[in-house]
């Protein structure tokens, strides 16, 4: 031991990395570089040596033992004493005369009591570094180093050192290929901790506080009756689940709703007048209508084909050398669900907002955006349900830099007066157009503004939020915060990952439902004449018409533009041939707008897969389509006749 604190000293004088030390204060990064320095030197992995190897001492965390070494070392003298044995370890002052009659076993078992003692002291500042860390929102090591049984030093059947992929994470050197029986290990395992995780997400919501705040603060106590490696699993679990959460999101701006059905009705109740001047006698006014709200939540699922568990290690070992990685950072199973849980997370954060399900194909891969319906498109689908009428101001549907601000304010205004009052309400308008609303504000309300208080509308009491994943999109909508939410049944269900084998392949795969809706969009009428009769006066959402209108006679839309089209009156039977530019995942709209020579779309050409051709009558039939790369040819996703 005295060897290696020699060694380890001039290591952190080397790197002059002393006084962190002696503060201990030192990153993983810090850490990472002693340990390298350590490889050369020595030949010898850093936290083996650093970990004590008796039985009663294996919970000890290789830096905290490090760190003692280093304690009071300026003020010890050079002929240092032999380090003492455990039957020989100091007692208390004023217990020394009488321990001198004790038998030398009694002592010995005295000295082991003190090293408990000891070691529960160590353990309970582990545990307090715990919580900073989970505060920081980072998967740390929650245990200590590895030892000779378990992985990071947490004695639960998870962390088994004898099991491969803990000797993948603790950098073992491995002469074999795994074999059949490890793989339906593996496989087991993160089935079982993906179960794990979303079991616990679901008990987080269950206790409100599945969110980034809340559960920094989680208290642990209940865990007192449980084993201490199950406290360390749990705790890893949600330092997991934080590091989840904490992933960019949009549901701080539309929140997400769990427990969700496909086909939920939520009713809303709309009351008629009851008021009057009072007289006698049975004269009755007023009367109520039930009008339920249905929430749509769509199948998901991921389905990946991994090359081989030899593949998934090499990847994750790579990941370990390329980042820098300690491996007292993540485990291997746990390295795997987060790396997933990023890209399903970031794929449905867009789909989110412009996502449209289209039903699959049986044997083709479809499109992220075509799992479920997002934001844009379940505001569209009000639209022709008659229960939402935008305001189709053309100068709403072309802002610029220049004249954003006056859309902005006009739009505001006219919703004002469909409504008594904005209190509660919001604008929502496209992130990606913040810099466009600045630069018109500045030029409308001087080049000074800072911007410091936020950016709201002026003259008008209402807050602006900024939506991102719109694309290049001109939309803007108003509606009272939270109304407009994103919906799923079981929290958790996307991440709760399973594996299966394939001959030397691996499967890893998930299914969820997940949606968006309103808790309430307006009253449903039977015609776009009633809605238009009713003057928006059971509307509470309101949104612009943000389409791009086709030159008369056009043959082509351009996909750059937009995803939802309008034509125009034109001079000659016309028909739309193409949409250049389409990408896959978006679904395109055309709608009429003059039956002046409707255009129409023959089942031809890139539209020859239509189910059958399209050939409008009236102003505002229209019909949606999807681009497959793969044929080079539009699907049909739905039509309004």
């Amino acid at each position: 031991m005295k060897k290696f604190k020699e060694i380890f000293q001039s290591i952190l004088n080397e790197l002059g990395l002393i006084d962190k030390a002696k503060a201990q204060n030192l990153s993983d990064e810090d850490w990472n570089r002693i340990a390298q320095s350590y490889k050369k030197k020595t030949g010898n992995d850093f936290y083996s040596d650093a970990t004590m190897s008796e039985e009663d001492r294996q919970r000890i965390e290789a830096h905290d033992r490090a760190l003692q070494l280093l304690d009071n070392e300026d003020e010890k003298p050079e002929n240092e004493e032999p380090e003492q044995t455990e039957e020989e370890t100091p007692v208390p002052e004023g217990q020394q005369e009488s321990n001198a009659s004790l038998p030398k076993k009694v002592k010995g078992l005295q000295a082991k009591l003190q090293n408990l003692k000891k070691q529960n002291r160590i353990l309970s500042q582990e545990t307090e570094l715990d919580v900073v860390r989970q505060e920081r929102i980072v998967i740390a090591g929650l245990g200590g180093a590895h030892t000779p049984k378990f992985a990071f030093g947490i004695e639960h059947p998870m962390f088994d050192a004898s099991k491969r992929w803990n000797k993948v994470a603790m950098r073992q050197l491995l002469t074999t290929d795994p074999d059949d029986e490890e793989v339906t290990a593996f496989q087991t395992e993160v089935k079982q901790y993906g179960k794990k995780v979303c079991a616990r997400m679901q008990e987080l919501h269950q206790m409100g506080v599945l969110n980034k705040s809340a559960l920094q603060q989680v208290d642990y106590s209940h865990l007192a009756d449980a084993g201490l490696g199950e406290q360390f699993v749990i705790r890893r679990t949600d330092a997991l689940i934080t590091r989840i959460i904490a992933l960019p999101s949009v549901f701080d701006i539309f929140p997400l709703r769990s427990y969700v059905q496909d086909k939920d009705l939520i009713t809303n109740a709309f009351f008629d007048e009851y008021s009057q001047a009072y007289q006698e006698g049975e004269i009755s006014k007023g009367g109520a209508e039930l009008v339920p709200e249905m929430a749509h939540v769509d199948d998901a699922m991921f389905k990946h084909l991994f090359k081989s568990m030899k593949w998934i290690e090499r990847q994750y070992i790579g990941y370990l050398n390329t980042n820098g990685s300690d491996p007292t950072k993540w485990g291997m199973i746990e390295w795997m669900i987060l790396n997933i849980a990023t890209v399903l997370n970031n794929e449905r954060n867009v789909r989110a907002i412009r996502g449209c399900r289209v039903e699959p194909e049986k044997g083709k891969n479809g499109h992220f955006l075509n799992s479920s319906t997002g934001i844009l498109y379940r505001l569209l689908s009000y639209v022709e349900d008659c229960k939402i009428l935008p305001f189709d101001d053309e100068d709403y549907a072309d802002y610029n830099p220049t004249n954003m601000v006056d859309v902005v304010e006009n739009f505001v205004e006219e919703t004002h007066q469909c409504l008594e009052t904005l209190l509660g309400k919001a604008i929502y308008l496209n992130e990606k157009h913040k810099p466009w609303y600045k630069q018109s504000f500045r030029k409308k309300y001087g080049e000074q503004t800072d911007f410091s208080d936020g950016i709201r509308v002026m003259n008008y009491d209402i807050d602006i939020v900024w939506v991102p994943n719109m694309g290049s999109l001109k939309f803007i909508f108003i509606q009272e915060r939270g109304n407009l939410q994103c919906l799923e049944n079981v929290p958790g269900e996307m991440f709760g990952v399973r594996f299966e084998q394939r001959l030397e392949s691996v499967w890893a795969y998930s299914v969820w439902k997940e949606g968006t809706g309103a808790a309430y969009a307006g009253k449903k009428f039977d015609s776009l004449e009633a809605l238009k009769a009713d003057k928006r006066k059971n509307q509470v959402i309101f949104i612009n018409k943000p389409v791009t209108k086709l030159a008369a006679d056009a043959t082509t839309a351009d996909a750059s533009k937009n995803f939802w089209f309008i034509t125009s009156a034109n001079t000659k039977a016309t028909a739309l041939s193409d949409i250049s530019g389409a990408e896959p995942g978006v679904v395109y709209k055309i709608e009429i707008g003059s039956t002046e020579n409707a255009t129409t779309i023959a089942k031809s050409g890139k539209f020859e897969n239509l189910k059958s051709a399209w050939e409008p009558n009236k102003v505002g039939d229209w019909i949606k389509v999807v681009y497959d790369k793969e044929t080079e040819k539009f699907k049909e996703v739905g039509r309004n006749k």
